[in-house]
Formats: structure tokens, C-alpha cells, sequence
């Protein structure tokens, strides 16, 4: 038998590492078009990073996990948005990509039914958000590579705010959630700033239900709810200066909570600057983040 010739190794060598090139290279630039698409969400561009992962699914060789992602994302910027229907649209848009007995799809499993139980709590079906959430959290403690769960954060992020409205749960749980939260948040290097400042916004929601007039421990709380606006707002103003309206939605919240301390001229003095920054953005007319009507 006539063996090969090198001249025919040679070709299939070189077809071999052209392919391996040709498919790593779109890997590459897939994932800096849905990294450019995260960052101008966190920039508060949302039209930016829609047009963005729009094309990017029009991509007919794109693969499933990307797609995965980029449907993901688009959900996000509605959820930014109050766009609650298409949020979950494409949440379970994102779920069809998915097969329900693979292990390997457990991570992505965990978001889809973190966003569901967050939809839930929007929609104020307080008793089904913390039934989702409680299941995404057993399915993060079944894994067993919990350490490559980049959004394991999210799950206790979005249990706690749906246990904020149960009566069955006592305040030291839910805040435990977002000390876990925090930590492992903290814990990744490859997750921007913006979303560690979603959980300490999301965290001062929370305080701030406990420092209201008949709460016990209000200064507690009080404290709490200070520190965690003043972390979110912090992270949002060094980071992200351009994204008006998170910063304005911040501004309003800490408004909120002079008020609930009865310091009145700080509150009103936070409602004003809030009022001046929509204002601004407004008049300048840009294409980040829709502006409400004043």
C-alpha cells in the first residue's frame, strides 16, 4: 500500500490550522461584540448595545452558547428599561436554546429561571418569585463547579428582593442573600462594576424598607441603607458617568431615604438634582437610555 505523501500531509495540516485560526477567530470576535454590547448596557446605551446584539444574531453560523448570551443581554437592557414583556420574551426565547437534562447547561438554566423569578417579583407574584428563585439556588448548590458561575450572584440578588415582600422570611435571611451576593460579586474580576452597584442598589431597597417611620432597628437600617447608596452611587459615578439615568434613578432613591430619616432639605435637595440631570439629558437629546417625561 502506497503510503501518503508529506505534499498531502502538508495540505491537511495546513487546512487543519486554517480552520483551527478561521473558528477561533470568530470565537474572538464574537466575544468582544457581546463584551462591547455588556459595556454600552452599563453606559446606559441601550440602543447601542441593542443594534449591536441584534446583528449579532443575524449571524447564521453564530453558535448556541453565544446566542444564548446575546439574548440574555437584549432581556437585560428591557429589564433596564421596564420592558417586562420582552424581558421574559426572550428570556424563554434564550430557554428554547436549552436542553433540560444536560449538566452542562445548568449554569445557563439558573439565569433563565433567575430572570423569571425576577419578572415575577415585577409583576408583584411574590409566592412564584421566591418558588424560581429557590430553585435556581438548588440547582447552584447541586453543581459541581459552582466556582465557574459567573451570575451566581444574580440568584441571591433576586431571591433576596422577592423575600423582602414575605412575611415567612425573617430580615436576617434576606440580608445574608445579599452578603452572599456580595461576596461572590466581589469575588470575580470578569464582571464590570455596574452590576456589583445594581446589588448594592438593590441591597439599600431593602434596608430602606426597614428604616421606614414604625420599623423597629430603623437606625440600623438607616445605616445600612446609607452605606449600600452610597457604594451603588460611588461605583455608577467613577465608572459609568455617562449613564444619566441610573445615576438619576440613585440620586432619587437617596432622596427617598432623607426622607424616611426625616433630614427634608437633604431630600429635597436630592429630588432637585435628580430633576436637573433628567433635564439635562433631555435637552441634549442623545440616544442613551429613554428619559421619562418631566
Amino acid at each position: 500500500m502506497l503510503g501518503r505523501s508529506p505534499f498531502s500531509r502538508k495540505v491537511a495540516l495546513s487546512f487543519l490550522l486554517s480552520t483551527w485560526f478561521c473558528t477561533n477567530t470568530v470565537f474572538a470576535q464574537t466575544g468582544t461584540a457581546l463584551q462591547r454590547a455588556e459595556i454600552a448596557v452599563c453606559e446606559g446605551d441601550d440602543q447601542a448595545a441593542q443594534g449591536a446584539l441584534l446583528k449579532l444574531l443575524e449571524e447564521p453560523g453564530l453558535d448556541r452558547s453565544a446566542r444564548f448570551d446575546a439574548l440574555m443581554l437584549l432581556a437585560e437592557i428591557h429589564y433596564q428599561g421596564f420592558g417586562m414583556e420582552r424581558f421574559l420574551a426572550l428570556t424563554d426565547s434564550a430557554a428554547l436554546l436549552l436542553d433540560p437534562m444536560s449538566e452542562q447547561d445548568n449554569e445557563a438554566w439558573s439565569r433563565v429561571e433567575t430572570n423569571r423569578c425576577r419578572h415575577a417579583h415585577y409583576a408583584m407574584i411574590m409566592g412564584r418569585a421566591v418558588v424560581i428563585g429557590e430553585a435556581a439556588l438548588a440547582r447552584y448548590h447541586h453543581a459541581k463547579d459552582k466556582r465557574k458561575w459567573k451570575y451566581a450572584f444574580l440568584i441571591h440578588q433576586s431571591l433576596a428582593a422577592a423575600y423582602r415582600n414575605s412575611a415567612m422570611v425573617s430580615g436576617k435571611t434576606i440580608f445574608l442573600h445579599f452578603d452572599t451576593a456580595l461576596a461572590l460579586v466581589n469575588a470575580r474580576t470578569d464582571v464590570l462594576p455596574y452590576w456589583k452597584a445594581m446589588v448594592w442598589r438593590s441591597l439599600s431597597n431593602a434596608a430602606m424598607d426597614r428604616m421606614r417611620p414604625g420599623q423597629p432597628e430603623r437606625v440600623k437600617y438607616g445605616a445600612l441603607c446609607l452605606q449600600a447608596q452610597r457604594k451603588a452611587m460611588g461605583l455608577i459615578d467613577e465608572h459609568y458617568p455617562k449613564n444619566v439615568i441610573d445615576r438619576a434613578q440613585l440620586y432619587n432613591l437617596h432622596g427617598l431615604y432623607h426622607i424616611y430619616a426625616n433630614h427634608l432639605d437633604s431630600a429635597l435637595y436630592w429630588f432637585q438634582r435628580t430633576r436637573e440631570l433628567l433635564r439635562s439629558e433631555a435637552k441634549a437629546d442623545r440616544t442613551f437610555r429613554a428619559v421619562p417625561h418631566l
